[in-house]
């Protein structure tokens, strides 16, 4: 059998116990820090969850601000315009003029009169 020269070959060193140690908790502490920044409470995701939710929020602000502008101009047609208020009276409350004859027909949905077709008088 041939004898191993020492030049070729390196003996082992058993490694320090530190050095081992060393490197698992940086890698623990470094998976640590990875997860909080992914998972954590301003994590990555809670971020993107953030931005979809204030993506929502701005479309009710713009469907709100749409809906108040309609319900402004509403209001100041009631205001200032008698036709209106009129043509409002008539259809919803089925008030009519003094004197004036009112036709209501079958099917019709009236608040007020007869559904066969009769003329109604005060």
């Amino acid at each position: 059998m041939a004898e191993f020269d020492s030049r070729f070959y390196r003996k082992e060193r058993k490694r320090p116990f530190w050095t081992r140690t060393r490197k698992l908790i940086l890698a623990g502490v470094i998976a640590v820090c990875l997860l909080g920044v992914v998972f954590g409470e301003f994590g990555f995701l809670r971020i993107l969850l953030l931005n979809s939710e204030s993506g929502d929020l701005q479309a009710q602000i713009v469907e709100a601000k749409m809906r108040q502008r309609i319900l402004e101009e509403e209001k100041d047609r009631l205001e200032n315009d008698d036709f209106t208020v009129e043509k409002l009276a008539r259809e919803e409350c089925g008030l009519y003029k003094e004197g004036e004859k009112v036709f209501v027909f079958e099917g019709a949905d009236s608040a007020s009169g007869d559904s066969r077709g009769i003329p109604l008088d005060n």
